[in-house]
């Protein structure tokens, strides 16, 4: 147990070197984020709600969630294509990798985007319900108008602590990370859905240590990111005079933490998924030698950050999900 909660805590520690050595990683998280608060900025300030019935209403929020796990897990899948090429001892290029997302893997994942989708939606009606009567107490008329500052608090997100409120987001946050376990074999393996579907259950079943480990840091550090948001906030809350170009850079901050935190989430569950792969390839050599099976820990981690090409060795193709699941 000590050993798996120590690999959880290695794989995220290599991921913050990773970012200053290969910051190309991020820029698909950073595109992603620009659609993503656009899409929020304009559904929130210019979209006429009122003009729809409340059917249509949550038919249209549906389709909205439906567009941010599509933007996210695209820019996934941009991620997963450009760790292959660093991997592989290839030169990275992101406009290969977007091709490559779009034509061989989209297709694959999309069952997977859908099926996150509606449990993403399932999850914010029932917080709606449940959170709707405070929220409809807390409204400002100011709060309407769409400029820089009203921009940043809708972007921040910042919501008033509740164990409600951990809890749904706890969820929401286990389906994403669950959805990211599951790309990689479609990325990489050139899975089928179903394939996809297993190997990520399986590898959260088998590393549920390393994955618990995962979620809770990078929970912990997203509630660091932006706690500092969260106090000025709360500081400008009754402040009138603070200049515009102030609120420009908050926005800035946003950008780079949810980019961060999404890119930390990513990568993590990208890196335990290559580790699982080398660990594979491990017992099957084993089996074949006759040895005994080698424990997760005793199996050399792959790491995005040295300059050794893991991935030409380990990529093991129409992998059976019933590989031996106990160490």
């Amino acid at each position: 147990m000590l050993n798996s909660f120590k690999n959880g805590w290695l794989i995220l520690a290599s991921i913050h070197r990773l970012f200053f050595k290969h910051p190309v990683l991020v820029l698909p998280i950073i595109f992603c984020w620009l659609i993503y608060a656009y899409t929020i900025i304009y559904f929130r300030f210019k979209f006429d709600w009122a003009h729809y019935s409340n059917d249509q209403n949550y038919l249209i929020v549906f389709m909205i969630i439906l567009f941010f796990s599509t933007i996210i897990s695209i820019s996934n899948l941009v991620v997963l294509e450009l760790i292959q090429q660093i991997e592989s001892g290839k030169p990275t290029s992101i406009i290969k990798s977007i091709s490559d997302s779009f034509t061989q893997n989209f297709i694959r994942a999309f069952p997977i985007i859908l099926t996150w989708a509606i449990l993403w939606f399932i999850i914010a009606v029932i917080e709606a319900f449940t959170s709707g009567k405070k929220r409809s107490n807390e409204k400002d008329s100011n709060a309407e108008e769409l400029n820089t500052k009203n921009m940043a608090i809708e972007l921040a997100n910042v919501q008033e602590f509740s164990f409600s409120l951990l809890m749904f987001n706890a969820i929401k946050k286990g389906f994403r990370m669950m959805a990211f376990t599951m790309f990689p074999a479609i990325a990489w393996e050139d899975d089928s859905t179903m394939n996809a579907v297993k190997k990520g259950f399986v590898i959260v079943k088998n590393r549920w240590a390393e994955f618990a480990t995962g979620f809770v840091l990078t929970s912990t550090l997203n509630r660091l990111i932006f706690f500092p948001v969260s106090l000025f906030l709360a500081f400008a809350k009754d402040e009138k005079n603070i200049p515009d170009q102030v609120w420009t850079y908050l926005l800035f901050y946003i950008a780079l933490g949810w980019s961060y935190s999404i890119y930390l989430e990513m990568l993590f569950t990208a890196e335990l998924y290559l580790w699982d792969m080398n660990w594979r390839k491990a017992c099957k050599s084993a089996e074949s030698e006759g040895r005994k099976m080698p424990e997760f820990h005793e199996v050399k981690r792959p790491s995005i950050m040295d300059d050794t090409n893991d991935m030409k060795n380990i990529i093991i193709k129409n992998w059976n999900t019933k590989t031996p699941d106990k160490e």
